[in-house]
């Protein structure tokens, strides 16, 4: 009866051992390639052609066809990651661009947004 006290203290301690092993990581990773914003602006609406947008992006990362426009996707995704013993942050951004040609291959519409410019590193996992 007298160990039954020492075995939970040793418990605890194997417990609280376990989760300081878990210790903390941090890490960040990027998907695709990021579009310097001089670039995007560059692509004029009504005058840059396919072989155009192809010279100055480079290849898209997908190519669909909806109705009779061709639209490149093009895209950068951003990750900051933190992990404090057992409790972990996740933080993700994206910057899209999707340049819409017409059938004679000109550049019809362009819609970008950036938002990796702004994406915060929190170790923290809890508030904002």
């Amino acid at each position: 009866m007298d160990n039954i006290p020492a075995s939970r203290s040793m418990c605890t301690m194997l417990i609280a051992a376990l989760l300081a092993l878990g210790g903390c990581a941090v890490s960040r990773g990027d998907l695709g390639d990021a579009l310097p914003k001089e670039k995007i602006a560059a692509v004029k609406e009504g005058q840059t052609t396919t072989t155009e947008v192809l010279t100055l992006l480079g290849a898209p990362a997908s190519i669909q066809q909806i109705g009779d426009m061709t639209v490149f996707h093009y895209y950068h995704y951003a990750l900051k990651h933190g992990t404090f013993l057992v409790f972990s942050r996740i933080n993700v951004a994206g910057d899209d661009t999707y340049v819409f040609f017409d059938r004679a291959g000109v550049v019809r519409q362009v819609l970008a947004g950036n938002r990796t410019d702004r994406l915060t590193f929190q170790f923290w996992p809890f508030g904002a």
